[in-house]
């Protein structure tokens, strides 16, 4: 008869109330995902036991226990594969996962991180594309996969980027966010960690990245300007609403867009690291 990673037979498989995702500790974790990954419907069942379990809260007490400190941890951000579990389990979809029940969100990523074995506990969501959300960028929302900024409904050209304000922080994304930080530090005790992009990758996700790059070559100034004006308006008041709604809160600022390998280094020191 076939045992599952938890030893325990098909036919003889216990409720969610039994389970300790502390039975699930590197490799075990990992074996289970790869099987659920290849399709197993015994692995697939093992799986909405653990995540019943971790929805309902069964694991909070094993979330609080966080990584020494005396060491070196490894970390991840995995709210891509979340995504992809509560998917496949319930038929939950990108928009209702990144934007409503923030102990859902947790709870679901604190569990794969467990399973895939990081000591570290680390939140994070779709950040690049809730940055620009949050600032009216029209989004694109597939079933199963993350958000990103639709590419061929642009918020803000060369004429209108002045015009960009500071959003409001108590609805819509920037609440979202606030909710997933409040939850990650109730279940965990970890200082809120606000992830956003930095100025040049908001720039990209609202003006273009090739408009943007064209401008970088030929109108440098307009560009400097223009993301003055993003962490002016934008960023800087939104992590002053993020210290001022968790005092002891920590802010990381992400520039994919804006990297040396996509720009130039010489751009990369000149546009993005200046920002």
């Amino acid at each position: 008869m076939c045992l599952g990673a938890s030893g325990l037979r098909a036919n003889e498989r216990v409720g969610w109330t039994m389970i300790k995702i502390e039975n699930y500790a590197y490799p075990e974790g990992l074996h289970l995902l790869k099987r659920w990954q290849a399709g197993e419907p015994d692995a697939k069942q093992e799986m909405t036991d653990i995540f019943d379990a971790a929805i309902a809260g069964a694991f909070d007490e094993n979330f609080a226990v966080l990584a020494p400190p005396d060491r070196v941890n490894s970390t991840a951000s995995v709210h891509m594969l979340a995504l992809a579990v509560l998917h496949d389990l319930y038929g939950i979809e990108s928009w209702d996962y990144y934007n409503t029940d923030p102990y859902r969100y947790v709870r679901a990523n604190l569990a794969v991180s467990r399973l895939l074995g990081v000591h570290k506990l680390y939140m994070t969501w779709a950040l690049y594309a809730f940055t620009c959300e949050a600032l009216g960028q029209k989004m694109m929302y597939p079933d199963r996969f993350p958000p990103g900024a639709d590419p061929d409904v642009i918020l803000i050209n060369k004429g209108n980027w002045r015009d960009l304000g500071t959003p409001d922080f108590t609805t819509g994304v920037p609440k979202a966010i606030d909710d997933i930080m409040r939850v990650t530090e109730e279940l965990t005790g970890m200082p809120p960690l606000l992830q956003i992009s930095a100025p040049y990758s908001l720039a990209a996700d609202i003006y273009g990245q090739e408009p943007l790059l064209a401008d970088v070559v030929n109108d440098p100034d307009t560009v400097n300007a223009m993301l003055d004006h993003l962490g002016d308006k934008v960023l800087g008041p939104w992590m002053d609403h993020h210290i001022e709604t968790f005092p002891k809160g920590w802010i990381e600022l992400s520039d994919a867009s804006g990297s040396p390998f996509f720009i130039g280094a010489e751009n990369c020191k000149n546009m993005s690291i200046r920002s």
